[in-house]
Formats: structure tokens, sequence, C-alpha cells
């Protein structure tokens, strides 16, 4: 072989094995990315078990998210003080159910199957209870939910993001639940906002 052939076969090689190394480090990279990317879980947890609605504020805010979303107002009372549902009026009530039978028909006639919710870590609103926020905050509750103020404990918001299907599309939507503590048990105040 010619001096000329040896250089130019020479340099060849060490362009492979420039792209060969390139080519590595691309698949590595694109292999973490996939891996790193599936680690957060998409789509709704098991339901909560009846028995644990209040035992958490993403477990009361994942119930009464599904009850608004489906319209199930019985699992939505779960959600509220006992005393709170004590005092609502007979005409409440039958507006309760008569709401909640609207969502069904809705969903219904929409062609909307609900799946199911999940839930983001709960935010403590309450590090500092001697805040004016914080006393804010929990005379609102006081005031709208019959509880006393001084038996508020804890007071999170927790970010739920209910799953569903329409015309066979897989949907979602985010909610941001306001949630109070009262003797270790965990009750909905209100739904905030919510995010399309």
């Amino acid at each position: 072989m010619s001096e000329r052939c040896i250089r130019m076969r020479s340099s060849f090689v060490k362009v492979g094995n420039k792209r060969r190394s390139a080519i590595i480090l691309f698949v590595l990279i694109t292999v973490l990315l996939i891996l790193f990317s599936g680690c957060k879980s998409t789509g709704p947890n098991d339901p909560v078990p009846h028995d644990e609605i209040n035992e958490s504020p993403e477990n009361v805010a994942r119930v009464y998210s599904e009850s608004v979303f489906t319209g199930n107002h019985l699992l939505m009372f779960q959600c509220f003080p006992s005393r709170f549902v004590s005092m609502m009026a007979e005409s409440d009530l039958v507006k309760s159910a008569q709401w909640g039978k609207q969502i069904q028909d809705s969903l219904l006639i929409n062609g909307i199957e609900f799946l199911g919710t999940e839930s983001g870590k709960a935010e403590d609103l309450s590090s500092d209870s001697d805040s004016p926020s914080f006393l804010a905050k929990a005379a609102e509750i006081s005031q709208k939910s019959y509880v006393d103020e001084s038996a508020i404990d804890q007071i999170a918001t927790c970010e739920i993001t209910l799953y569903f299907k329409r015309d066979g599309k897989d949907m979602y939507q985010t909610v941001s639940v306001i949630t109070y503590e009262v003797e270790d048990r965990w009750y909905v105040f209100e739904m905030e906002a919510i995010n399309v």
C-alpha cells in the first residue's frame, strides 16, 4: 500500500472512532432521558379506601375532587365535618342530590368517562400558626364550616389531577383544593383554582 493510501485510511479510522464515541454518547443520553422521564407517575392512583378518606389532606382532596367531577354528593358529604352536614337544611340536601344527578347526566350526554385522580404532595400553609395569613384563613374556615377556629390544627393546599376520557381521548384537569385538620381528621374547605 502506498503511503498516501495509508494516510487516507488512517484519517477515516480516526473520524470513525469519533463518530462511534458520539453515537455511544448519544445513545447513553437518550437512555438516561427515557429512564428519568419515566420516574414521574402519570395516571390515576388507586381509589382512596372509604375508611381512609379523612386521614390526609391528599386523600380528602382527591375524594372531594372526584365527587365534584362525578356528581357524587353523598361521597362529597364525607369530605366535610359531620356538624357542617347536619346543619344543612332539607332543601340543601335535595338541591345537592339534584346537582349530582345533573352532573352525572352531563357526563353521560357528553360521552365523558371518569378514570380517577392523582394527588401531588400537599403544601402545608400552617408552618406559622400565629401568622396573620393562617389566622385569617382559619377564621374564614370557621365561619363557613361551623368549626371552632381554635380547633383547626393545620391548613394545607393540594394539587389534584383528574383523569377522564372523552370521545376515546385521554384528558386531564388539575385543581387546587384547600384542606384543614381538626382532631386528627382532614376536611375540605374549598376548591381554590382550576388549572387548564
